[in-house]
C-alpha cells in the first residue's frame, strides 16, 4: 500500500495543532519521515525521507490539485456519487478546490527567504524530490482497472 501525501513548499507550512511538534523547529517534514526528532539533521535523514517519498507515497502537489485528484481517483477506482455524471463530478471537484490555499511567493533575495531556506534546507530539497516523484508517477502509477486486468491475466496464465 501507499500513503497519499499532500505536499507543499516549506515556505507554505502552516502546521495544524494536531500534528507532532519536535524539539528542533527546522525541517519538519524531513524529521517526521526520517523519525529523527531531536538531533541535527544530516544527509542520512534526508535520504531516508527521500526514500519514503519515492517508495511509499502517492504524491499530491497542491499546485496541481485537480490533476492529482484525478490520478488518485484512477489509481483507487473512485467513482462519483450515485447518479452524478462525470461533468457534475468534475464541477464538484472544481468547486471544492476554489478555496484551496494559495502558494506564497517571495523574492529569493530577501532576508525572509534566506532565513526560511537556511532553517529548512532539507525540506526544500525534499520538496523538489517530491515534485520529481509526482512527475515520475505520471508514468508509473497504474490505474485500478489496469491493475485488475493484469491480475486477471496472471490468473489465466496459471491455469
Amino acid at each position: 500500500g501507499r500513503m497519499v501525501c499532500f505536499l507543499r513548499h516549506p515556505l507554505d507550512y502552516d502546521l495544524h495543532p494536531s500534528l507532532p511538534e519536535f524539539e528542533k523547529k527546522d525541517n519538519w517534514l524531513t524529521r517526521l519521515l526520517a523519525d529523527w526528532h531531536t538531533d541535527k539533521i544530516t544527509f542520512k535523514e534526508l535520504g531516508i525521507a527521500k526514500h519514503v517519498i519515492r517508495q511509499c507515497c502517492l504524491v499530491v502537489q497542491l499546485d496541481a490539485m485537480k490533476a492529482s485528484i484525478d490520478r488518485i481517483a484512477a489509481h483507487m477506482d473512485w467513482k462519483y456519487a450515485d447518479g452524478m455524471t462525470d461533468a457534475d463530478g468534475d464541477q464538484c471537484v472544481q468547486d471544492a478546490l476554489m478555496d484551496a490555499p494559495e502558494e506564497k511567493w517571495i523574492d529569493h533575495d530577501t532576508p525572509e527567504w534566506k532565513t526560511m531556506y537556511t532553517n529548512n534546507l532539507f525540506d526544500c530539497q525534499l520538496y523538489e524530490i517530491s515534485r520529481s516523484a509526482w512527475r515520475h508517477q505520471t508514468q508509473t502509477i497504474i490505474p485500478y482497472n489496469l491493475q485488475m486486468s493484469r491480475w486477471e491475466d496472471d490468473d489465466d496464465d496459471e491455469e
